[in-house]
């Protein structure tokens, strides 16, 4: 038996802690929030809550450094024979977009405006998401309920709204917002609302939106499987290029795509149809990836 300690107490974390303490490991999972669940929240409130409840979770503790088998935190040291980063995505920034113009108050990330909601703030009255996934659906239907106007759109293939933000206009608050297609349209509020994979910490291992974010729950939990199967796998296969995780697995990764296209990584090849696919891994590969239009 191992001991293991989890940063960060969202759904992955949450995940893989309890899937560890089935397989008769002592977890302990550092949060930095009152609650648990991070941005899931948003969208799996229910499965949070589900998960969270035979964990052990320490809340209120922030992070600082990981080394040596050890958490340092403004609460203390906490280590154990592994460390595990699931501390969660970051949102890119207005520049990484190419989102140019005036610097006004009323940008905000998707995560800043979660936490405004949680607290009884509002982050204006008509409201435009930028970015498609299942978390800025759930904000979007949060914001709605108190009577926000509100818009999700975005550049991806799967979104059901697709357009590109491109600049901002505002001399103190957000008042306008360029699309590339639809032109000029009055807002008092821009959510950046596009997440990615950030390694906060330097630890060997790395799961759930760290290493690559995925919102749908049905495919996190498959990721989550094979991240801990893999951890005691006395073989495990490494998978190059994509958006893929986990990168060292004994049997199954998921894939991250664009557009409907050839998923490929040696043998393994299927045909993706949504956002996400599951290959089968039999050996080292490149993951190869061809879109169908």
């Amino acid at each position: 038996m191992a001991r293991f300690i989890i940063i960060g107490g969202g759904l992955a974390g949450l995940l893989t802690a309890r899937r560890l303490h089935d397989l008769g490991h002592e977890v302990l999972v550092v949060e930095r929030l009152e609650r648990p669940g991070g941005v899931w929240i948003l969208n799996a409130a229910e499965l949070v809550n589900k998960y969270a409840s035979d964990v052990n979770i320490t809340y209120g503790v922030t992070a600082v450094e990981a080394r040596e088998r050890c958490v340092f935190t403004d609460r203390g040291r906490f280590c154990g024979d592994y460390v595990i980063d699931a501390s969660g995505f970051r949102e890119a920034t207005a520049f990484e977009l190419g989102i140019w113009g005036d610097r006004p108050a009323g940008v905000y990330t998707l995560w800043t405006v979660m936490r405004m909601l949680e607290l009884g703030m509002l982050p204006g009255r008509r409201v435009l998401i930028y970015g498609c996934n299942n978390w800025a659906s759930g904000l979007a239907n949060w914001l709605a309920s108190r009577g926000v106007e509100v818009r999700v759109v975005g550049p991806e293939h799967w979104c059901s709204e697709r357009d590109r933000v491109v600049r901002v206009r505002g001399r103190f608050r957000v008042e306008q917002v360029l699309l590339e297609r639809e032109g000029w349209v009055r807002y008092d509020t821009l959510v950046i609302a596009v997440p990615r994979p950030y390694k906060w910490f330097e630890t060997e291992f790395v799961v759930g939106n760290a290493a690559l974010p995925i919102d749908d729950v049905d495919v996190l939990k498959v990721a989550v499987d094979s991240f801990v199967e893999s951890l005691f796998a006395e073989r495990r296969f490494r998978v190059l290029g994509g958006e893929v995780f986990p990168r060292e697995t004994s049997g199954l990764v998921v894939v991250k795509v664009e557009a409907p296209g050839l998923v490929s990584c040696g043998k393994s090849r299927i045909q993706a149809t949504s956002r996400y696919v599951v290959l089968k891994i039999g050996g080292d590969c490149n993951i190869e990836y061809v879109r169908s239009y």
